[in-house]
């Protein structure tokens, strides 16, 4: 007996050896190559998923990148091993009499625990020799566990149930026929077999790949173990024999296998193995499909496969290379003949670099250049646009960005580039990029020779800040300030008659001077006065005459017979305005380029508007107003807003553009000039609180730290005249001069009208107690009359300028030095 196990155990592995041989064989056969899924999206990385089968359509694992190959022209090949494809299996279980079903159902579940997938087609087929019980489809583990556990051992017999086995047969058939891309294999489990399975019934497993693989399980049915490993090997699968269970083993919950159970259900799993094949066309044709072969290698057999697609092109991309900075700055340069500005640079080169995503280069059928708003994005400049350019030798795409537009001085102009590319497909993508244009300010011109249009002015020139007072009241001919008293008479400063007489002319008014003093107080002194008061009337007349009034008298401060609200000192291009000053002799005085426009004033020069800014002088205060001008009115540094008005005090700062500046002044001698930080007071002055008195002050009785009067044109009778109570003796309007009579004769106080000796009305009486001839005190000087003026409230306060305290300091000073004691003469006179 042990002789024959023996030789069924020989017989047995040589079943074994002969079916491997046999599987050798056929996999020597040809094979095919299954493309399971693609993706063509990319073609710089194409994506083919294929199943390599051999000659009896099972696939095909361990094969690397050398064993593949594509017809298209790339770069980057790969290929990867995966083994999740589903499978398509069909399980046939016989439970008739005989069959040990706890161990078939160990047998089962040591597949369904590790193998299974979800998303396998899977169906039972559980019968007999007679009938079949059942068949059951399931679609996750938990359904198949649940069939296993539910089978049950039959009284009938099963020996090869033809009918199961031509249904599962068909089954498979189906299955590959909704889905090709999934293998096909049967599983059967049984314990022993009273008959045998025709063998054509398994061969029609084999033609149609459809690999038949059994399992045994068994406690010791070894007589049906031939037959079984026989119908496995006509059917083109594997055998296992299950011998009590021991190549399932229960690890846990687990049941798993071992030995030739494992290499059963390892044929099964191997079936799900793919190849993901990637690459990168560099095929250079536009055509609209592409063709090509994917190609294996299997034992020295080439399995091939062909494919097609349409080539997804990706938009070019655009960079922007150079300038890396997008920040040009243009430097003005000014004419001097022409007045017209000139930059240095007109356009700025930007190159561009295109590159294609996809790999496949063509040609770039237009580039454009484009200026937005950065805020909103809103188109502000269409710059350039280049059809059908040609790349330089470096690949690179010029562009020339037009920055004419950007022209105003001291300027900086943001702005967003845009650089549109557009290829010969059409497909286009474009680039932002955040850009500025800076305007340099007009450099300061050198001084060069006035145009032939400006009229020279004569060798001397009115100073414009002078303005003639008429009403000003003579002071008294004493030591020291006749020539200060000539000069304000005429209504200039001192220091402008010594610019505008002659030498000869200031010599003689010196010594007029120094006589009046000496004899202006005798009776001879009397004569010499009126003929002095003569001689000044002559002098003054000629003084008007050389200052512009052509002999005719000056009337309520106004120049001839026209009337200056104030004036504007050139402090910034004098050369481009012509003059020095100009007067504002309008009520509203506009400033502009073209006289057509409307403009008072012409500034022939390309940055000043036709007609650019009006000053306006309303209710003794001015106003200034921008006219739309291109490059802007600015008043202390601050740009005014077009066509509104704001106020401009005096001494403000105009600026026309860049290159013209000019300073408000008044026409008023007396005019304080605008100080940062000054305050006014309601007549214009500078507040009380502002001032300190001089030593000058304390000496007449104005203490220190109070308010110091300045001179206002009401002293000199440009407004009200204070009355004739509160004028000083000293004031004597200009109108009431009679210059063909002879001059009266001026009596100032000099003393306090109570006292009871009078020696002569011109000098009054000393006080009692102290000699006539006496030196005056400085007592004697406080009834000397300053200048008043009348506020807006009606109250008249008197008013010290330098001009009055140099009269009184130096009347004093001279009647202290000249008056001593000596007899009177007979009508009560001092000799001097």
């Amino acid at each position: 007996m042990p002789s024959k196990i023996r030789l069924h155990e020989v017989a047995a592995l040589w079943l074994v050896v002969l079916s491997a041989l046999l599987q050798a064989q056929a996999q020597n056969q040809d094979g095919s190559l299954v493309i399971l899924a693609q993706n063509t999206e990319n073609l710089r990385n194409l994506v083919f998923d294929v199943q390599v089968r051999d000659g009896r359509g099972q696939a095909v694992t361990g094969l690397s990148r050398a064993d593949f190959s594509t017809s298209e022209p790339n770069q980057d090949f790969r290929a990867q091993e995966f083994a999740d494809n589903p499978v398509s299996l069909v399980v046939m279980v016989d439970v008739g009499e005989g069959a040990e079903v706890d161990l078939i159902g160990r047998t089962l579940r040591a597949y369904f625990d590790t193998y299974y997938r979800e998303g396998d087609a899977v169906r039972f087929y559980v019968g007999t020799e007679r009938n079949i019980i059942f068949t059951q489809d399931v679609s996750d583990r938990s359904q198949a566990l649940s069939v296993i556990k539910g089978l049950r051992k039959q009284s009938n017999f099963f020996s090869g149930n033809a009918a199961m086995l031509a249904g599962a047969l068909a089954d498979l058939e189906a299955l590959r026929s909704d889905n090709p891309n999934r293998i096909g294999q049967a599983l059967y489990v049984a314990s022993l077999l009273y008959g045998n399975i025709p063998d054509n019934m398994a061969e029609r497993f084999a033609q149609a790949n459809f690999p038949l693989h059994v399992v045994q399980a068994h406690t010791s049915r070894t007589a049906d173990t031939i037959r079984l490993s026989s119908t496995a090997r006509v059917g083109g699968g594997r055998f296992a024999d299950n011998r009590s269970g021991q190549l399932s083993i229960l690890q846990g919950e687990t049941v798993v296998a071992s030995g030739d159970l494992k290499a059963v259900y390892d044929a099964i799993a191997s079936n799900r193995t793919f190849y993901r094949l990637s690459f990168a066309s560099v095929e250079a044709t536009l055509n609209s499909t592409r063709q090509g072969l994917l190609s294996a290698n299997v034992l020295g057999t080439i399995v091939s496969t062909g494919y097609s697609y349409s080539p997804n092109f990706l938009p070019p991309t655009v960079e922007i290379v150079a300038p890396t900075n997008l920040n040009p700055l243009r430097n003005p340069d000014l004419n001097a003949q022409s007045g017209r500005l000139s930059f240095d640079i007109a356009k700025t080169e930007v190159f561009v670099k295109v590159g294609f995503p996809d790999g496949v280069t063509r040609q770039i059928s237009s580039l454009r250049l484009e200026g937005l708003n950065p805020g909103s994005g809103a188109l502000i400049q269409a710059v350039s646009e280049v059809s059908n350019p040609q790349p330089d030798a470096d690949g690179l795409y010029r562009l020339d960005w037009d920055l004419s537009s950007y022209n105003e001085p001291q300027s900086v102009y943001n702005l967003r580039l845009r650089v549109v590319a557009t290829d010969e497909l059409g497909l286009s993508s474009e680039l932002q990029q955040d850009a500025s244009v800076s305007v340099a300010i007009v450099p300061i011109q050198p001084t060069f020779t006035p145009q032939p249009t400006f009229t020279p002015q004569p060798t001397f020139t009115p100073q414009p800040t002078f303005t003639p007072q008429p009403t000003f009241t003579p002071r008294p001919a004493v030591s020291g300030i006749v020539g200060e008293t000539i000069a304000s008479a005429a209504g200039v400063s001192v220091e402008t008659v010594d610019q505008g007489i002659s030498l000869t002319m200031l010599g003689t008014i010196v010594a007029l001077s120094i006589a009046v003093v000496f004899l202006a107080f005798t009776k001879r002194g009397k004569q010499i006065v009126r003929q002095t008061m003569t001689a000044t009337r002559t002098t003054v007349n000629r003084m008007t005459t050389i200052l512009g009034g052509g002999g005719t008298r000056v009337d309520s401060g106004r120049g001839g017979n026209r009337e200056v609200f104030g004036r504007l000192r050139v402090l910034k291009g004098s050369e481009e305005v012509g003059r020095d000053t100009i007067e504002i002799n309008n009520r509203h005085f506009s400033i502009g380029r073209v006289k057509e426009a409307g403009s008072n004033f012409i500034i022939p020069l390309e940055y000043i508007s036709g007609l650019h800014c009006t000053i306006l002088y309303e209710q003794d205060e001015f106003r200034i107003r921008d006219e739309k001008s291109a490059n802007g009115t600015y008043v202390d540094g601050q740009k005014l807003m077009p066509n509104k008005e704001v106020p401009l005090p005096i001494g403000s700062v105009i600026r026309l553009s860049t290159q013209v500046e000019l300073r408000l002044e008044s026409v008023r001698a007396s005019q304080p000039t605008k100080v940062a930080g000054q305050p006014y007071d309601d007549d214009g002055d500078y507040a009380a609180s502002a001032r300190r008195p001089s030593k000058d002050d304390e000496d007449f009785g104005v203490p220190r730290g109070s308010a110091r009067p300045t001179r206002r044109d009401e002293d000199f009778g440009l407004s009200d005249q204070p009355a004739a109570s509160q004028r000083s003796p000293w004031s004597v309007p200009l109108d009431d001069l009679d210059f063909d009579a002879p001059p009266p004769v001026v009596k100032p106080k000099l003393f306090s009208d109570d006292d009871p000796l009078d020696f002569d009305s011109q000098f009054g009486t000393p006080r009692p107690g102290r000699s006539p001839f006496a030196p005056p005190e400085d007592s004697d000087f406080a009834s000397i009359s300053r200048p008043v003026r009348e506020d807006k409230g009606g109250n008249h306060r008197p008013q010290d300028d330098d001009e009055s305290l140099d009269v009184r300091r130096n009347l004093r000073k001279n009647m202290r030095k000249r008056f001593s004691p000596a007899d009177p003469d007979d009508e009560g006179e001092i000799e001097i």
